[in-house]
């Protein structure tokens, strides 16, 4: 249509009668719910009504309408060609073309969209022809003049896109801003993706259908995602003019995909330039032969809400690696991103939540492991030459600033896989483990992820710990976790180290509850519930610094409940525990190191409390009963201990201090003081004196203190304490 004509016609549309848009005509009646067969039929007879229901040449809900009839279809490809070619030529931003196919099925190729064009395809099937290689569509001509995000406002709305098993990508989207394809089906494609996008800024994909990518044996290829974000090098999408600009305002959602190699990704990055702004909402995977969403190198990413199941892995993203990196100059040699290694951020700010996760089988690439969720950094100390890609400068490029949170994870590998992941926080997961799992963790930390927090999670039947740091990781807090029947430990240490590991419940694992061992720390173990482990509740066999394990309750361990072995001048707190052994194992048990047991609670052991020669420390004021013996020192019982000093008060109670005072005990060569701040808390030792007082100083204004004393004999470097008094309360002024 000429432009002349443009005046008259909208001057006529005031008289043509209002149509309804094309949501309100789809609502105006709702299919039988008589079978998929008269669901198909209804649906394709709506789309039949939309045609039918508007005009050529007229302008509907802000679109000057083209169509494009069945027999003109069926005469020439040329028809929607030239129909796109209109558009392209004609439309403007306050005056976009929508061009409404008849429905029908059609074999086209090669065509062509371009700004401020609504291409409408509801009930049409457009078909490449088979000997073709051409792309079925893409947005541009292929001019390769392109600069920015140039083409804007396009739209796809409905249809299926066939590719006839054939070779090629079905759909190229690049320098594009306002992009939306909604309702599309795309379908039967060979060794290639189904969409390549690159150079986006605003791309949304709503409601629509990948299915049926077959990925030859030859080629056994794990690249070809259905949706691939790329960058715009040489070499890779052809056809555009090659820019450093990054893909940005992502949101794919309520789509399937289905029966594919991968789903939805990104595994080429420009260094430094990050794709970001990314949301992936809300979408079905299934029959995955690789990973269901796969970034390399993204920020301000959020995947929530998605299910996914049979593929290898669920959600993977990657730090910058050694392949498939390149300079912003390699795009464009005025590129200003810088060629130099600059550390990543802190806080990427990545959230994966809600989502409901099931990854089984091989993934097509022997050397990656299955994992519901993978978080995976890259420190490169020298990274080899490569032919197709950049060489990166070494550093290390990490993943940090991810939350996975409220997630439903069910694996025969890893539920949550971390290497080289910083300032994560893994909440409120459930992750149940099937099959052997192949000796992997239900959550493994690993190659320095540090700074974590796992925090509520619940793992089953891990195949190998429940949770496990291991090679210079760290954790803030493993707190809360519900952790039950693991193939090994509870909760797995090794040259790792958190600050607190509290409020854990770890039942029926197959070797030991916590395990700290090999160059690894934890600081505070407490008030952890440990059931029936096959060999000890708790195990220390290293530590870097003091380390408090206080109330803690483990019971039905097979060897020992608490188990030390360390060579280490450093401190172990063993205090206000309650343990409950079985015949023939031992409660608390200090084969080596500097050990304070006090305050415990043990009952039902061989040894309530067994402390080897040579072990150094402070010993006593346990409650022990029901033991075989209740406490051993040095190879020898140690027999009544001394009684509980009496009247333990406090006077002179200031703003910043307490007198304290107590009855004499015969046989004491001195007396401990421990301290809490709450009655039925962990109490730590704040002085050792000779006298029958204590002045406790540098206190808090308007606060409530809990103050026991016992009373020792010495034997060497072992001190032994006799009971506990009963607590006294002090509140300062």
């Amino acid at each position: 249509m000429k432009r002349r004509l443009l005046a008259v016609l909208l001057a006529a549309v005031m008289a043509f009668p209002v149509l309804p848009s094309q949501t309100t005509v789809f609502a105006a009646q709702e299919p039988a719910a008589a079978g998929q067969l008269e669901l198909v039929q209804e649906k394709e007879r709506l789309a039949g009504r939309y045609y039918d229901a508007v005009a050529a040449d007229t302008v509907v809900d802000g679109y000057y309408i083209l169509k494009v009839s069945s027999a003109q279809m069926k005469a020439s490809e040329q028809a929607l060609k030239d129909a796109l070619k209109t558009a392209g030529e004609q439309a403007t931003d306050t005056l976009p073309y929508k061009i409404v196919v008849e429905p029908g099925s059609y074999t086209v190729n090669g065509l062509s969209i371009v700004s401020n064009t609504y291409l409408y395809l509801e009930g049409v099937t457009l078909k490449r022809a088979q000997s073709s290689q051409q792309n079925l569509l893409r947005v541009g001509y292929a001019t390769e003049d392109e600069k920015g995000y140039c083409y804007k406002n396009i739209t796809v709305y409905g249809g299926v896109l066939d590719l006839n098993n054939g070779f090629n990508t079905a759909f190229k989207v690049g320098h594009a801003s306002g992009f939306l394809m909604e309702q599309v089906t795309l379908q039967n494609i060979k060794d290639a993706h189904f969409m390549e996008v690159a150079a986006v800024n605003g791309f949304t994909a709503r409601n629509c259908t990948f299915k049926n990518q077959t990925v030859s044996s030859q080629a056994k290829r794990d690249a070809d995602e259905a949706i691939q974000f790329d960058v715009l090098v040489p070499g890779h999408i052809n056809g555009y003019a090659y820019e450093d600009l990054t893909s940005q305002n992502i949101l794919i959602e309520g789509c399937t995909f289905t029966n594919l190699s991968k789903g939805v990704g990104a595994h080429n990055a420009v260094l430094n330039n990050p794709i970001h702004d990314i949301q992936i909402l809300n979408n079905t995977f299934s029959k995955l032969k690789s990973a269901a969403i796969s970034f390399m190198d993204c920020r301000n990413c959020t995947i929530s809400g998605n299910t996914i199941t049979g593929a290898p892995r669920g959600v993977a993203l990657y730090g910058i690696t050694a392949n498939g990196t390149y300079f912003g100059t390699s795009l464009n040699k005025n590129s200003k991103t810088p060629k130099k290694y600059i550390k990543p951020a802190v806080n990427q700010n990545i959230v994966i939540t809600n989502n409901k996760i099931n990854c089984s089988g091989k993934d097509v690439r022997d050397d990656i492991e299955v994992a519901c969720v993978a978080l995976i950094g890259y420190n490169i100390p020298k990274p080899p030459k490569q032919k197709d890609t950049d060489t990166v400068p070494k550093g290390d490029y990490y993943i940090s600033g991810v939350t996975v949170a409220d997630n439903n994870l069910t694996t025969t590998g890893y539920g949550i896989q971390m290497s080289d992941a910083k300032n994560t926080t893994l909440e409120r997961n459930t992750i149940n483990v099937k099959g052997s799992a192949g000796g992997k963790e239900g959550i493994r930390l690993d190659l320095f992820s540090t700074d974590s927090r796992i925090v509520d999670n619940t793992v089953k039947n891990a195949g190998g710990s429940g949770i496990g740091l291991y090679n210079g990781s760290s954790a803030k807090q493993i707190n809360g976790n519900h952790i039950s029947k693991p193939k090994d430990c509870g909760i797995m240490f090794y040259t790792s180290s958190a600050d607190e590991v509290n409020r854990n419940v770890i039942t029926k694992p197959k070797n030991v509850g916590i395990v700290v061992t090999v160059g690894s720390n934890a600081k505070k173990i407490s008030g952890n519930k440990i059931n029936s482990a096959a060999a000890m509740g708790i195990n220390i066999a290293s530590l870097t610094s003091d380390m408090e394990i206080s109330l803690n309750t483990v019971k039905a361990c097979n060897t020992a409940q608490i188990y030390v072995q360390v060579e280490s001048k450093n401190l172990i707190s063993i205090n206000d525990n309650t343990i409950t052994g079985k015949s023939g194992t031992q409660g608390i048990w200090a084969a080596t190191g500097t050990v304070s047991i006090t305050g415990n609670t043990v009952k039902k052991c061989y040894h309530g409390v067994l402390v080897n020669p040579g072990v150094k420390g402070t010993f006593g004021g346990n409650k022990l009963s029901g033991n075989k013996v209740n406490t051993s020192i040095g190879g020898k019982d140690a027999g009544k201990m001394l009684t509980a000093p009496s009247g333990v008060k406090a006077s002179k109670v200031t703003a910043k201090s307490a007198q304290l005072s107590w009855g004499k005990v015969a046989g004491a060569k001195g007396y401990l003081v421990y301290r809490s701040d709450a009655k039925n808390g962990s109490y730590v030792k704040v002085a050792q004196t000779k006298k029958t007082s204590y002045k406790n100083n540098k206190l808090a204004k308007k606060t409530a203190y809990y103050y026991k004393v016992a009373a020792y004999t010495e034997s060497g470097n072992i001190q032994l304490l006799g009971d506990f008094s009963s607590p006294a309360a002090v509140v300062t002024k």
